[in-house]
């Protein structure tokens, strides 16, 4: 063909399918953003769900601490009952300090100090479960404010959107143009912060309530050896004090009867009172006496002795 013949089909006018090429890219780059936007909320959602089972972990964590604590202040109410015990002793000679009381000491002081550790722990546990509780309401926010362009594609979650714009290329510097926003990024960073605390804490919770069950039975341990010690000397000291009062009434009656035969003898050397105070053989109308008085003159010098 001529030149001319050419010519006349060249035009500067847009073709039809250049008007259908523009508004296919604009449907692929929307689509390509709405995908993306679709990682990203995937990821914030992701990760508000380790945040919600971090937050479950550090709760049962907490009820062990808690469960720890009651019996903790269980233990120091027995413990404060038997100091109030010891303080009803009768005599005031048995009111004095003994090492019993001073174990007693012992253990409410460091049940106290566990008590007192403890609670500051649980104090560090309610401060990070609410600062969790914070990152997951910030978390779920930010998902649901990327999910705004998330209309016109299929639920949240489908595998083509995962193959489409994996996590792994979601890029680090967030952009403010972009389907990862600051926002997101930092509730992401200080989310992930708060993760790592609250393992830490929970493996710090895991230690201290160890601790303080060691604690505890070293201190019962302590307390309990020492009191059947204390409780064996007393019986002991019983057992001593009651062969003594025996020997001591043993020795009371002997010398009561010697008492009773040194009076007795005594009397005896100062004569007889009356008749009644004879024996048989003292007494002068035996029948010996009154055979013998039966001649003269056979008086017998017994009835002088006995007057004077």
């Amino acid at each position: 063909r001529t030149r001319s013949a050419v010519a006349p089909a060249i035009s500067t006018i847009a073709l039809p399918f250049l008007r259908e090429q523009c508004g296919d890219d604009s449907v692929v780059a929307a689509v390509g953003y709405m995908r993306c936007v679709r990682g990203a909320e995937g990821q914030l959602r992701g990760l508000a769900a380790k945040v919600w089972l971090e937050c479950r972990k550090l709760e049962r964590e907490q009820g062990h601490l808690e469960k720890m604590l009651r019996i903790l202040r269980k233990d120091i109410l027995v413990n404060r009952k038997s100091v109030e015990d010891r303080t009803l002793r009768p005599a005031t000679t048995e009111a004095n300090r003994d090492v019993a009381d001073n174990l007693l000491d012992y253990e409410k002081k460091e049940l106290t100090h566990v008590k007192t550790e403890l609670e500051g722990t649980l104090r560090d546990t309610l401060t990070q479960l609410q600062t969790l509780k914070q990152c997951s309401m910030m978390l779920l926010d930010c998902a649901n404010e990327r999910a705004r362009v998330l209309d016109l594609l299929p639920r949240t979650g489908s595998h083509a959107a995962r193959d489409h714009c994996p996590p792994a290329k979601v890029p680090i510097k967030p952009n403010p143009l972009g389907h990862y926003s600051p926002d997101c990024g930092q509730v992401m960073k200080s989310s992930d912060t708060a993760l790592k605390q609250s393992r830490a804490l929970r493996d710090h919770i895991r230690h201290r309530v160890g601790e303080a069950i060691a604690r505890q039975r070293a201190a019962h341990q302590t307390v309990n050896e020492g009191l059947v010690k204390k409780i064996a000397e007393t019986i002991t000291l019983k057992q001593l004090l009651t062969v003594s009062s025996a020997e001591t009434r043993q020795a009371i009656n002997r010398k009561q009867r010697q008492l009773d035969n040194v009076e007795h003898n005594h009397g005896r050397a100062l004569g007889p009172v009356s008749r009644g105070d004879l024996f048989s053989r003292e007494r002068l109308n035996r029948p010996i006496v009154q055979v013998y008085q039966r001649h003269p003159d056979t008086e017998l010098p017994e009835a002088m002795n006995l007057v004077q």
